[in-house]
């Protein structure tokens, strides 16, 4: 009776366990893959960042930190102005890819696009400054990327499932309260776009608070 016994329960923990699984993968299961993304492209930039040659870190320094001194030297309109372009091209092609039959593969190479980023601006702070990049990133850069990389999740999220509704209505004709999906659509867009603003704007208040106690140069 016992043996029974155990083995109902053991059965209830392992549905439990099922449920729960299932449950975070539907409800999280996207954004999951989307930061695996980012942390797959972050480890690869670390990787490569020693072998990029100055002419190409500089032409990327629109859309990665690879000069500090050009950076710093522009204040916080300067650094506020860099970082968001930066952060608006991502959320843009997001956005855009969302709606466009091809974009699925597109969404997925953003996300390690950024990682990628986030991976050779790391590198490229500890190679060229040792110690004081480090912590000038740990400090003063990594914060606001954080707060972005959550915006550009949403975003790449939001994209997804108004792809899959996109896909419904060309394939299956069922077109249905695809109106609603889409002003949903906009208004996720929209508070992903108020976020990737207070990552630029933490990222500049840092800067300027930290960046003469920390400038690595």
């Amino acid at each position: 009776m016992r043996g029974v016994v155990l083995d109902i329960k053991r059965r209830a923990g392992k549905s439990r366990f099922v449920y729960n699984a299932r449950y975070f993968l539907r409800r999280w299961g996207l954004a999951s893959g989307f930061v695996l993304l980012v942390a797959a492209g972050l480890a690869a930039g670390c990787r490569l960042s020693a072998q990029l040659g100055d002419d190409t870190l500089g032409r990327l320094d629109f859309l990665f930190v690879t000069n500090l001194p050009e950076r710093l030297g522009g204040g916080f309109a300067g650094v506020f102005a860099a970082s968001f372009a930066s952060d608006f091209l991502f959320i843009s092609a997001a956005f855009l890819m969302g709606l466009c039959p091809w974009g699925a593969p597109a969404l997925i190479a953003l996300a390690f696009f950024k990682g990628f980023g986030v991976g050779v601006s790391a590198g490229y702070l500890i190679l060229m400054y040792g110690f004081g990049g480090m912590w000038f990133y740990l400090l003063v850069l990594l914060p606001g990327m954080l707060v972005f990389t959550a915006a550009l999740v949403v975003q790449l999220c939001a994209s997804c499932e108004v792809y899959r509704r996109m896909m419904i209505v060309l394939f299956c004709g069922r077109g249905a309260g695809f109106g609603d999906h889409l002003r949903l659509y906009l208004r996720k867009s929209a508070a992903a776009l108020l976020l990737s603003l207070g990552a630029a704007a933490a990222d500049s208040l840092l800067w300027i608070a930290l960046a003469g106690v920390l400038n690595p140069t």
